[in-house]
């Protein structure tokens, strides 16, 4: 399935504090000695690519079949892929969405165009289940002239081979997750967004 997103303008390191002394580098990537997560916890896995490709995953919630981000809570996940793959946790009770993309100059980059989806289309929204490792898909990106073209795939092998290559500590624990496509009905205007970010506790 292909979808498309469309420019933005991004101020994305306003609120990033001392990570913007780092050159705005991932934001809520777990490390890899990261635990298995406890009851209360939930980690998912997120393929995305190419590595140029910055995703901002927000919190929100779903209503009549649109996603509404939650404008006064952070993100989870501000950054490009690593080998392909997002490792970050997620709050199990909310849904979380992928609301912007930043298309940097290369895989360190992190100054690019900025693109959202608007006016009623689609973005990938998951929830992450408690206790659990979980796979949402994968997500891959084309820049075409004045958008990004959107393809949703999965292939949980190939998550379960990166995730247990690269966290030990999460060998045997991936399952299958699902997503949903919801629209995105806030406004094709180009307006700035400001985006706060924070690092979640718990790493």
């Amino acid at each position: 399935m292909k979808l498309s997103f469309i420019p933005s303008l991004l101020l994305v390191c306003a609120s990033l504090g001392a990570a913007l002394l780092q050159g705005c580098t991932s934001v809520g990537r777990l490390d890899r000695d990261v635990a298995a997560p406890t009851a209360n916890e939930a980690i998912y896995v997120l393929g995305l690519t190419p590595a140029n490709h910055r995703a901002f995953i927000f919190p929100g919630e779903l209503k009549d079949g649109a996603f509404i981000q939650d404008n006064m809570r952070a993100a989870s996940y501000y950054g490009s892929s690593q080998n392909g793959y997002i490792v970050a946790k997620a709050k199990p009770s909310d849904v979380w969405a992928i609301t912007n993309i930043l298309v940097t100059e290369s895989e360190t980059g992190y100054f690019g165009p900025g693109f959202a989806p608007c006016g009623g289309q689609n973005t990938v929204t998951f929830k992450a289940s408690a206790g659990k490792v979980t796979y949402i898909g994968n997500v891959e990106f084309a820049r075409q002239e004045k958008s990004l073209a959107v393809q949703y795939t999965s292939n949980f092998e190939a998550a379960k081979t990166y995730l247990e290559a690269n966290y030990p500590n999460l060998r045997g624990l991936l399952q299958q997750g699902t997503f949903e496509l919801a629209k995105v009905n806030r406004s094709c205007e180009r307006p700035t967004i400001a985006i706060p970010i924070t690092v979640p506790r718990g790493r």
